[in-house]
């Protein structure tokens, strides 16, 4: 597989969420000198002991590579700062510090540092595990709606990782789902890794402060907690407003606020409580004990959060369990398909019980002006990238991840600062409408899943199990219905990590539903999973061809286009 040139820019290979701004423009002006030049590193051997093979991913913080461990003859992953970021004594004795720091973690849901250290020039790497997996960001772009059983496979490890992180006085900076790798165990179950653990805190000015020295500030704008915003001391539980973000994103399928630029998304979470996953996507049947976690994760006040990852896991776990055999269904699909349509919230309803009323977007105009100076005072410094896929999850190519286009936000004016209108959040799922958060028609085939649920025939549900569908309407035509099986048997099969049974069945359903955009993009999926390249091209292809409107467009050019299509 082709990897992406050195010079490419960041948004559009995954860049990490630490940037660098016009606050220094020396700075600025080494890294676009460094990202022209032919790369150094790519082939050469790095302190004697790491033969680098390919370039992996790149961010502001440094480029991720494909390296050899001489020694071993073992492929592991390196990550090397950026030259323009480095040059100072005390960014190298906290670069050493930090990566010691995150070298002793050891929990088996934490990315693995085996070594770091700086090269005769000067350059800094850290040595890591190599995965080999889909980030979370990947799967809840293909996979979602979720069921609750998942949700909790996959967020419990994150939070037992955080645990024993924060117990050892690190803390992430910058949790989402970009840095969370899943990869199939040797059982072929799902492993989760999370990674980049404290990295970000080596270009940090003041200890425990988010804003960082030189114009950075670290952190991804859609998962910042409030006083990460604002630039105030951070604690170990800024890291669990983020996992509650996380958590709103597997529930619905997108984050709770968005925004055109940095200012509106951060401006968002200091002043707006979160619309519930309930109401946000009420066609979803939300577990009330697991809209509940969530809602507790994202209060403003770090007080009024969960104290503590370990108590956020295990009210997870115990929210499931309580579920019993039902956790095991898609959220929107069997128990939890709901009854009857709910009307969106009317914009005069008073705010739920114990939230504070300042939170509410009717509060914004009093509250910005007061918070507006630290606010402005934080973002003026920085450019921050929201990022699809991060430089610090070390894995080998498989599909290219989506990464939106960079935000700037320039230094405020001089003149009075006009406090933003803030307007119901534009959300990156064009599923939702804005104003009523229902439902509207498809702008694409609707996939097999969306038609199983109108049948009246039985379907292979997650745990691959018979189920009735309860929606009485008209018999579904033949070919469909084995279209669906097909589809969703897929599925079943890659969550498996059966990637010959998975293509297979995507295939059967292909030939079912020639004309089904869902099941091309499938098949991309599987193909590129396979190495099959050229075939993954081409279903991505006839993908956009029967979907042109499809939101994932650009994310599905891309890949395209890195895999030389």
């Amino acid at each position: 597989m082709s990897s992406a040139p050195a010079h490419e820019d960041d948004a559009a290979r995954g860049a990490s969420s630490v940037s660098h701004t016009g606050a220094d423009a020396k700075v600025r002006s080494r890294a676009r000198r460094e990202s022209l030049r032919p790369d150094p590193v790519l082939g050469a051997t790095l302190a004697g002991k790491y033969q680098v093979l390919e370039l992996l991913g790149e961010g502001a913080m440094g480029r991720v590579y494909r390296a050899k461990q001489i020694a071993l003859d073992k492929e592991i992953a390196v990550k090397v700062l950026h030259r323009h970021l480095t040059g100072t004594e005390r960014i190298e004795m906290r670069f050493h510090r930090e990566a010691r720091a995150a070298s002793r973690l050891s929990h088996p849901n934490s990315l693995h540092i085996h070594d770091f250290g700086t090269t005769d020039d000067g350059t800094l790497y850290i040595a890591m595990e190599l995965l080999d997996g889909e980030d979370l960001q990947t799967i809840l772009d293909h996979d979602h709606p979720l069921s609750p059983a998942r949700i909790a496979a996959l967020l419990v490890p994150v939070l037992r990782a955080l645990e024993e992180a924060h117990r050892a006085g690190i803390i992430h900076r910058d949790l989402k789902p970009e840095n969370v790798v899943v990869q199939p165990d040797r059982s072929g179950r799902e492993h989760v890794k999370v990674c980049d653990f404290g990295i970000a805190k080596i270009l940090d000015q003041d200890e425990g402060h988010a804003i960082t020295v030189d114009g950075f500030v670290c952190g991804t704008p859609q998962y910042m907690a409030p006083e990460q915003s604002r630039g105030d001391v951070i604690d170990h539980r800024s890291d669990l407003y983020a996992a509650g973000v996380v958590l709103y994103q597997m529930i619905c399928g997108v984050v709770p606020f968005a925004g055109e630029n940095a200012l509106g998304v951060l401006t968002r979470h200091l002043v707006e409580a979160p619309i519930p996953p309930s109401e946000r996507r009420h066609e979803l049947g939300v577990p009330p004990a697991l809209e509940a976690i969530c809602l507790r994760a994202l209060q403003k006040d770090p007080g009024d959060r969960w104290q503590s990852a370990a108590d956020m896991a295990d009210a997870v776990e115990r929210a499931v369990r309580e579920l019993g055999t039902d956790a095991d269904a898609r959220l929107g699909e069997g128990p939890f398909r709901p009854t009857a349509a709910k009307p969106a919230p009317k914009k005069s309803e008073a705010p739920p019980p114990n939230e504070p009323v300042a939170t509410r977007a009717s509060a914004l105009p009093r509250t910005w002006m007061m918070m507006a100076p630290a606010l402005i005072a934080a973002i003026a410094l920085v450019a921050v990238l929201g990022s699809r896929g991060s430089e610090d999850a070390p894995r080998a190519p498989r599909e290219a991840a989506a990464t939106p286009a960079q935000v700037s936000v320039a230094a405020p004016p001089t003149t009075a600062i006009e406090a933003p209108s803030i307007e119901p959040a534009r959300t990156d799922d064009p599923r939702l409408d804005e104003t009523t958060h229902e439902t509207p028609a498809p702008v694409s085939p609707p996939p097999p899943r969306a038609r199983r649920e109108r049948a009246t025939t039985s379907a292979i549900v997650d745990t691959g199990e018979p189920a009735a569908a309860s929606v009485e309407v008209a018999p579904a035509e033949p070919s469909r219905t084995i279209a669906e099986i097909a589809f969703e048997e897929g599925r079943r099969r890659f969550l498996a990590n059966d990637v010959p049974g998975a293509i297979a069945r995507f295939e059967e359903a292909a030939r079912a539903a020639p004309s089904d955009a869902d099941v091309q993009k499938q098949l991309g999926r599987v193909y590129m999973r396979a190495g099959d390249v050229a075939r993954s091209i081409a279903a991505y292809r006839r993908y956009l061809e029967l979907a042109p409107d499809a939101a994932d467009r650009a994310v599905v050019e891309r890949i395209i286009a890195q895999q030389g299509g």
